[in-house]
């Protein structure tokens, strides 16, 4: 910690502004939901409250453009990464979208929210950490404090708290966010969200501080048994409320992110007995699933369809609606699409209407084109190719190993459209890719 402080002390005011920046963010996403609520049916304008990240993200990038422009060396070595140079064209793509097709003014400033969001904070980070090396354990700690409160959160909304005290805190279903989530309108089927927005993006949230805190486990089980003790039971509860969250890609993402680990943290001749254990262990809970398919829990839990009390349109046919609806969009708008913000979470702002595909990359082509999907797919994999390069590192592989959940569970949901997410894991993508790449430098801005 006094290696930081000396770092910080050292470094350039706009440094210091992107470090003190970039911990609020980290620190206060998680909680972002609750906080933004409560605050603004309390004190108000709820938008100002939820507005407050993109405000500061957007005076961390005006910052950030003085080491841009200042320092020499370090714009050569970020531009070098064939990403950040993408990461530009995907951002002025949206441009030309939204001057050519246009949308209305608030569906087009949260799309664009959305979709630069992702990069821009990426971008901040790398510049950032180009300057500051901060210890690993603090690093970690910006990741795990804030998911032990909200695991210890969720765990009291599931055994101890009543399903709505949400209502107390200024949640409403047709005003700000609904207080509590079900299956089929069953209120003994809950599902939980803890301070998230909803419980799809608690699921997604928890895939990478769960991989992390389990690592850790194995790492501080021979050396420091209270260490590894707490996190096996922080653990436990994130595993618990992971699975009181209901959200099948979530799990999903998560049993692929947690294989994906395994797998490469193993000697290679591990590697092909474990992909057969895998494979099998896919056939026999498939074959179950087949097998106990009438069964309630089967009917509520996994496939959230219950036929004697569920919706006529469900939940799994609502999915591939979707998706053939947004193909459709993609189809007849392949170039530049609808423009930012007429698809995705976006849409709830767009007076022509909602309009979801439950798929990320689908959303992204409906909104910028395929052009548009494209260059954010190759963003993607060349980061998911640092990061596997990087493997060896028990950070690099987590962040790699949930990147393959997430982006899995991104074919289901719109993953990535959540604020908490989104900026959580590419704050640490961005700390994690300069690292061991440039040496520390001090006062280049």
């Amino acid at each position: 910690m006094r290696t930081l402080l000396k770092q910080f002390k050292q470094a350039t005011l706009p440094i210091q502004t992107m470090a003190v920046g970039w911990g609020l963010i980290m620190l206060l996403l998680p909680f972002h939901a609750f906080i933004s609520t409560w605050g603004g049916t309390t004190i108000g304008p709820v938008e100002a409250w939820k507005s407050w990240k993109e405000v500061l993200l957007a005076i961390l990038v005006l910052v950030s453009l003085v080491p841009t422009f200042t320092d020499t060396r370090m714009r050569q070595a970020l531009w070098s990464r064939w990403y950040n140079k993408l990461i530009i064209v995907y951002g002025a793509l949206h441009i030309v979208s939204l001057l050519i097709v246009g949308n209305q003014t608030e569906p087009l400033v949260v799309g664009l929210s959305i979709n630069l969001r992702i990069v821009s904070f990426f971008a901040v980070s790398q510049i950032l950490f180009y300057y500051l090396k901060p210890p690993r354990r603090v690093v970690l700690a910006a990741l795990l404090v804030p998911f032990v409160g909200v695991v210890v959160v969720g765990l009291l909304q599931m055994f101890v708290l009543p399903y709505d005290y949400l209502t107390w805190f200024g949640y409403d279903k047709n005003t700000t966010i609904a207080p509590f989530h079900t299956i089929d309108q069953q209120l003994d089927q809950l599902r939980y969200m803890s301070t998230l927005r909803g419980p799809n993006p608690l699921g997604a949230y928890l895939i990478l501080p769960l991989v992390v805190a389990l690592d850790l486990v194995r790492r501080y089980f021979a050396k420091d048994r209270l260490k590894a003790v707490v996190l096996s039971l922080v653990s436990l509860g994130g595993l618990v409320l992971l699975y009181g969250s209901h959200s099948r890609s979530a799990w999903l993402g998560f049993v692929v992110a947690c294989g994906v680990y395994i797998l490469l943290s193993v000697p290679l001749m591990w590697q092909k007995r474990l992909i057969s254990i895998g494979v099998v262990g896919v056939l026999v809970a498939g074959a179950l699933a087949f097998q106990l398919r009438g069964t309630s829990f089967v009917q509520n839990v996994i496939l959230h369809d219950n036929p004697d009390i569920g919706p006529a349109v469900t939940s799994n046919s609502a999915h591939v609606d979707s998706a053939k609806n947004a193909l459709g969009d993609i189809a007849e708008r392949p170039l530049l699409g609808c423009g930012p913000g007429c698809a995705g979470p976006a849409s709830f702002y767009d007076p022509d209407g909602i309009n979801l595909s439950e798929n990320y990359y689908l959303q992204v082509g409906q909104e910028v084109g395929i052009v548009g999907t494209l260059l954010f797919v190759v963003i993607i994999l060349l980061v998911a190719k640092q990061l596997f390069e990087m493997r060896a590192d028990a950070l690099g592989l987590a962040l790699f190993a949930s990147l393959i959940g997430l982006g899995i569970a991104n074919l289901l949901l719109h993953v990535w459209a959540d604020d908490t997410l989104a900026y959580v894991w590419w704050g640490l993508a961005g700390y994690m890719v300069v690292q061991r790449t440039y040496k520390p430098a001090r006062n280049r801005s």
